[in-house]
Parts: structure tokens; C-alpha cells; sequence
């Protein structure tokens, strides 16, 4: 079956096409690479209900990038009415894949009220989670919002306020993702802004007390702040073991055993002296969790060694699966790690999504523990339910002392996930240079991607990363080798409008005028979605502006069909220019 041409000049049988591809009409045809890009050329050519229908399909599939193309056609009333409901639903599914732009439009529909309530404080959210990710017009937008009136909630959520911490912002806006990533990343859990007020009580000041929960079992202290007054923790009496479960003593832990609240916060004689007097060393509290997996999670390796040696199962395992083991890797606490394995905990046992211990630390770049499991005999090949290695998983989350120890321990740098990505691929993809080097030195294969989409270097080139197209080359990618999509590096570049991509790739050859499958040349591609750079490079490195695509459309023609006024000025200069040097020739 063809899918290219025919399929955009017959919008019935690219549903067909699309049905097919989103697994309710056989097998799938379509690549949602592929997919997207016949969604903008419809879109650059003005048949928006053709691209609606094309990203729709991938937007239920839950494709980030679709959901947030929906969204913007909703939100302008693009071959649709215009229902800023229908924005904010689809806009919502793809922020909270991190889609940067949708963070961006959602803070401008709370600012501006747009289908919802207008909501500042929501606004700000969105748009500092865009500009984490470097949106310029996040940036501008965090700027032009009006200073909160000084109140002592408000004057909390000053970005730049003395003593105010990343962590007093997540917990007062109740951000629970931000908040375990900061915690995680070792952000201060009892720090005082300058009315003297922890995190824990920014949560509770604000209205969240599923965050001040979560703090408190992470050991905040929950008297650290009081009144505004720093120190007060110091001022109030201490609770004795005798009156720990007491109501006092760990109502920031509903339902915990008092075993398990001793162990997470680290007091090994209060541990010692409940053991003595009968504790439970298996109870579990309401989320699962048992004295020697919260130890273990929190580090506490002498706590670990007092349970272990009370009875505690070595093995035991939260209902999501993660044992004590893993919990103790994914925090980077090596010292755990050993005492663990020393008691028989299984070092390749996975949890309920395939993750190893290993497969924990490799993600979250703790090298030393992965230096640590790898020594004592953990399997580096053992793979997640999607197919992801631990080398995979630490190429992809930027981790290169990571990958560099599993490459040591002899982990195959060309495995294949169920996408059929090596962790080369997820190296590009993440746009870790360092890394892909790194796997490149150690015999990453370029041919070993089986992938429906993009290879190595048409990703790179896709993300307009020259540094790592530039690394690709040097060490022998095939400058002009189709992806399984069947464009090339070149096609790909072309169409996003990496201009320095372009001519990197023309410098080591790149056939100019190679046609993808719907018979489309990089310089077609190009002007039709109006990069006037790349339209000037290609021209510059001799592209050939008078071939025509299977619709019998040439670059010019597609230029001017999507109102690229400047791409359609430089082909046709181009175009004058040529027939004058011809007619000086002849």
C-alpha cells in the first residue's frame, strides 16, 4: 500500500490509513513520526480538517506532540469551532506529558481566563514549568505578571525572594511532582524562608495537606516553624519512645506503626528499644510500606542491619513491587545496596514494571550504586516491560559515568527496546552528545535500530543537534541512508528548518534532491513549511527548485500555497538568476 500521495489525495482512505495505525484496522502502517508530519503538510496547506483527523487519531493514542496540535486548533478555530473546553482538555493531556508548549498555552489560558476560571496562581505554575524547559515567551510572560500584594501567603510565592526555596514554591502550589523531584535531588526538606516557615508549612498554610503529608513522611519536622518564629523546633519538648504512637508524637504519619516512623527518620535506639518491647518488624503501613523498605528508601544502613537482624525478610517488597533493595538503589544509598545483598536480597528481582535494582539506579544516574550492583553480580541485560536495559535507561536520562560503569560491567550498548531504539538512539534522542560518544567509542552500532521511525541520525537531525549529527558522521553513518520512515537526515532537517543541520549534512554529501516516499525532496519540504534559511542553503548547494512531488507541486508552488511570501521570493530570485546565467551560456 502506498501511504504518501494517495492517501493525501484521498482523505477517506487516509482514515483508513490512520484507523489501521492506531491498531483498530490490522496492522500498523503508518509511523507516528510519518503521521505527524502528513498532519502539518495539511495543515501548512490550509486542509485543517484533514490534519485534525490525522492528529486526533494519534492524540487519543496519548502522542504529546498530537494532543498539543489539537489543542491549538480548538483554541483558533481551525477547521473546527473554536471551544477553548475542548483546548484546555487536550492542551492539559500533553502538558502533563512535559509538551513545553502546552505548559506555555495553559498558563495563558489561566492568566487571560480562557475556558476556565482565570487562575494567577495556576498561571505562574504552568508557565515556570515552561520555562524549566527554556520557553522564551514563558520567561516573558513570568515577568509581566503582577507582584502578588504583600500577604505572608503570597510573599511565599516570590520567585526571587531571600531564603525562598524551590521547594517553599512546589509545596505551596501544591505540586507534588515538583516536590518529590526536589527531594529527590536532595533540596533541603526543613529549610526557612525568611518568616521562618518550613516547606511542610507553606503546604498546610495553603490548603495541601496531601503535601504536608507527603513531607512529613519524608521527615520534615513538622515544629520546625511556628508563628513565624525560626527555631521554635528547638523550644518544644521532645517525645520519648514510651510515647511515640501517641497522637503527638506521629500524627504527621496517619497509620504508620510506630516501628516503621522510627526507622524512617533514622532513631536507631527508638527502633532497638520498640523492638525489644514487641514490635512488629513486618507491619505495614497504609501505603505498603514496611520498617526495613522505609530505612532502606531514607539510607538508614544501621537501621537496616537492626531489622534484618530482628527477622526483617530481606526480599520484602512494597505492593508496587519494589523491594527494600530497590528503594535503596533508586536513592543512590550504595552502603544499603551491600548490606541488602549480603542478607540474600535478589538483585535481579523486578517490580511491576519490569525494573531491577539496577534498572532503578541506572535511571536516576546513581553511578556508584550502579558501580556496586554491577560488582556484585547484577544482570545489566535484564529489561523492563518496555523492553528498556539499564544502559538504555541511563543514555536516555543524560547519566554517563552511569553508562561508561555498565559498559565496564559488559552491557550491550546495541540491545533493542520493544520500539526497536538502542540506547544510541536514546542518546540522541535526549540530546546527551556526551553519551553518544561515549557508545560510539564502545562499538554502538549505527544498523542496529530497527525502529519504524527516525534512526540515530535523523533524530539528531529532527532536534537539530549539529554536535551530535557531527558525531554520528565522523564515526561512519551513512550521510544519506533512509530512516525507516524513509526520509533522510537531510529530508528530515529540511522540514524542521535546521539550517546549520542542513549544511553540515551537504558538506558530507547529502544528495540534495533525493526524494523521501511520497516522492518529496528536501528542498520541497523546506519551502512548504516556509524555513527560508534551509529554502537558501538548498538552493546554494545546487537543489533543483524544478522538480515536482506526485501532486505535480514544485517548491515554489508549495511555498506559495502555504503563504511563505519570503520562501517564494528567494525561489523565484533563484529562479530568475538561473535562466539568466543560462541565456548568458547559450
Amino acid at each position: 500500500m502506498r501511504t504518501g500521495t494517495a492517501a493525501m489525495s484521498n482523505p477517506g482512505r487516509y482514515l483508513l490509513v490512520l484507523l489501521s495505525f492506531a491498531g483498530l484496522g490490522g496492522p500498523a502502517v503508518v509511523p507516528a513520526d510519518e503521521a505527524q508530519e502528513w498532519g502539518l503538510e495539511a495543515a501548512r496547506l490550509r486542509q485543517y480538517d484533514q490534519a485534525i483527523a490525522r492528529w486526533r487519531v494519534l492524540a487519543e493514542r496519548g502522542d504529546a506532540e498530537a494532543q498539543y496540535r489539537l489543542g491549538a486548533m480548538f483554541q483558533n478555530g481551525r477547521g473546527v469551532p473554536q471551544d477553548h473546553a475542548q483546548a484546555l482538555r487536550w492542551f492539559r493531556a500533553a502538558a502533563g506529558q512535559g509538551q513545553v508548549r502546552a505548559q506555555f498555552e495553559l498558563g495563558l489560558m489561566y492568566e487571560k481566563g480562557l475556558g476556565v476560571r482565570p487562575d494567577p496562581v495556576q498561571a505562574r505554575s504552568w508557565y515556570e514549568k515552561a520555562a524549566a524547559q527554556h520557553h522564551a515567551m514563558a520567561y516573558r510572560r513570568l515577568e509581566a505578571m503582577p507582584t502578588p500584594a504583600p500577604s505572608a501567603d503570597s510573599t511565599a510565592e516570590r520567585r526571587h525572594r531571600e531564603k525562598d526555596t524551590p521547594l517553599h514554591r512546589a509545596a505551596r502550589r501544591g505540586d507534588a511532582d515538583a516536590v518529590r523531584e526536589l527531594l529527590a535531588r536532595g533540596a533541603e526538606i526543613d529549610a526557612l524562608d525568611d518568616k521562618g516557615r518550613t516547606p511542610y508549612r507553606l503546604a498546610l498554610d495553603a490548603g495541601h495537606p496531601e503535601i504536608a503529608r507527603w513531607l512529613a513522611a519524608a521527615g520534615a519536622d513538622r515544629h520546625r516553624s511556628a508563628a513565624g518564629t525560626p527555631g521554635e523546633s528547638e523550644k518544644r519538648p521532645r517525645h520519648p519512645p514510651s510515647r511515640l504512637s501517641s497522637k503527638d508524637g506521629i500524627d504527621g504519619y496517619p497509620g504508620w506503626p510506630a516501628l516503621t516512623v522510627a526507622a524512617w527518620r533514622g532513631h536507631a535506639s527508638t527502633v532497638e528499644t520498640l523492638l525489644a518491647r514487641g514490635a512488629d518488624v513486618a507491619a505495614r503501613a497504609p501505603d505498603g510500606h514496611t520498617p526495613l523498605t522505609r530505612a532502606a528508601w531514607n539510607g538508614h544502613a544501621g537501621i537496616v542491619k537492626i531489622l534484618l537482624a530482628h527477622g526483617a525478610e530481606a526480599d520484602v517488597a512494597t505492593p508496587d513491587g519494589r523491594t527494600a533493595l530497590m528503594w535503596a538503589a533508586r536513592e543512590g544509598h550504595g552502603e544499603v545496596v551491600a548490606v541488602l545483598a549480603a542478607a540474600g536480597a535478589r538483585l535481579d528481582a523486578t517490580d511491576g514494571d519490569g525494573n531491577t535494582a539496577l534498572s532503578w539506579a541506572a535511571q536516576r544516574g546513581k553511578a556508584t550504586t550502579v558501580r556496586v550492583l554491577c560488582s556484585l553480580g547484577a544482570a545489566t541485560g535484564v529489561a523492563r516491560k518496555d523492553g528498556r536495559t539499564p544502559i538504555m535507561l541511563a543514555a536516555l536520562g543524560g547519566h554517563p559515568e552511569s553508562v561508561e560503569v555498565l559498559l565496564a560491567a559488559s552491557a550491550d550498548p546495541n540491545a533493542t527496546d520493544a520500539d526497536g531504539h538502542t540506547a544510541l538512539w536514546h542518546a540522541v534522542d535526549g540530546g546527551h552528545s556526551g553519551i553518544v560518544e561515549i557508545l560510539l567509542a564502545h562499538g554502538a552500532s549505527f544498523d542496529r535500530d530497527r525502529a519504524p521511525g527516525h534512526d540515530a541520525l535523523a533524530r539528531a537531525a529532527w532536534k537539530g543537534d549539529e554536535k551530535t549529527a557531527g558525531l554520528l558522521l565522523a564515526y561512519g553513518a551513512r550521510v544519506d541512508a533512509p530512516s525507516g520512515d524513509g526520509n533522510t537526515a537531510l529530508a528530515v532537517a529540511a522540514g524542521r528548518g535546521h539550517a546549520g543541520v542542513i549544511r553540515l549534512l551537504l558538506r558530507k554529501g547529502a544528495n540534495p534532491d533525493r526524494r523521501n516516499r511520497r516522492n518529496m525532496t528536501a528542498l520541497m519540504l523546506a519551502a512548504q513549511a516556509g524555513h527560508s534559511e534551509t529554502v537558501a542553503a538548498l538552493l546554494e548547494a545546487g537543489a533543483d527548485p524544478t522538480l515536482r512531488n506526485g501532486h505535480r507541486h514544485t517548491a515554489v508552488s508549495l511555498a506559495r500555497a502555504g503563504g511563505h511570501e519570503d520562501c517564494v521570493k528567494i525561489l523565484e530570485k533563484h529562479r530568475v538568476g538561473r535562466r539568466t546565467l543560462l541565456g548568458f551560456l547559450w
